[in-house]
């Protein structure tokens, strides 16, 4: 499993990529909300591996 910071730079740069691309502007919103899942499954993976 990749490192947090590394994690959090993909997502990052996978967003401004989006955005970036005029057709798919208008769907920023599903990039966030694409983002935010991303980052959720991510995060409760680290729990279950600590033992939450």
């Amino acid at each position: 499993m990749p490192s947090l910071s590394k994690f959090l730079i993909i997502i990052l740069q996978a967003g401004i990529n989006w955005t970036k691309q005029p057709d798919k502007a208008k769907n920023t919103n599903q990039i966030k909300l694409t983002i935010a899942t991303m980052s959720l499954i991510y995060f409760s993976q680290i729990k279950n591996k600590k033992g939450g």
